[in-house]
């Protein structure tokens, strides 16, 4: 394994999220010294998009290089994409059926405040669920840790499981609910495997917009037949 980039991984996380704190608290500052208008949705979204370019600009040259490469081998690679997100959605249900019926796990705080968030700002959340977290959290958790091992499976695994628990860490506060690690971890290590397998950014970012969408769909759904 290669603990330097193990390591500037777990860094470009970190500063994701202090770097993502630091530009919103400086929005909350200059609307508390009133001078720019409260905007609150907006900056919300404008937070999201300053560090996906941060980040596109990080590894400008590899996604170039990606799109080149996916442009020519787009059919090979979107079968490989499908082929491990039908695994991973099919572990995400069989587990979450699991703990909410057998061992009556609620959702998860992360879930639970997503779905609030979009139902006080719909357009602003859509447009962050669907393109702009999928393109972050690719960068972050596939490109940054990219060159840690040569194995595809201990990368998937760790980038996985990583990716799982900060989607999780709100809830916490019930030592049970670790086990929602299980269905938040499946999907990031299935597209652990489809950006190692095609060694391809596109591949992995497709499947992530394409699950989130869904997602996004369900709660849609949800929320119209006031299910949710």
């Amino acid at each position: 394994m290669n603990y330097k980039q193990l390591i500037k991984g777990i860094l470009i996380i970190i500063s994701y999220f202090f770097g993502a704190n630091f530009i919103a608290a400086l929005f909350y500052r200059l609307i508390e010294d009133n001078i720019i208008p409260n905007y609150h949705n907006f900056y919300y979204l404008l937070v999201y998009l300053i560090m996906a370019i941060i980040y596109i600009l990080a590894f400008n040259k590899s996604i170039i290089k990606d799109i080149k490469d996916y442009k020519k081998n787009y059919k090979k690679y979107i079968k490989v994409g499908f082929n491990y997100y039908l695994k991973g959605v099919f572990i995400m249900i069989v587990s979450n059926l699991f703990l909410s019926y057998i061992l009556n796990l609620s959702k998860s705080t992360n879930e639970l405040t997503n779905i609030e968030m979009f139902k006080s700002s719909p357009y602003t959340q859509a447009i962050i669920i669907i393109l702009l977290a999928p393109i972050i959290e690719e960068l972050v958790f596939r490109c940054s840790f990219n060159k840690m091992t040569l194995n595809r499976h201990l990368f998937s695994f760790i980038t996985g499981t990583i990716f799982g628990g900060i989607h999780v860490l709100s809830s916490l506060s019930n030592p049970i609910m670790i086990l929602m690690l299980v269905p938040y971890s499946a999907m990031g290590v299935a597209l652990g495997y489809a950006y190692k397998d095609t060694n391809n950014i596109c591949t992995s970012l497709i499947m992530h917009i394409i699950h989130n969408s869904i997602t996004l769909m369900i709660i849609i759904i949800g929320i119209a037949g006031g299910i949710i």
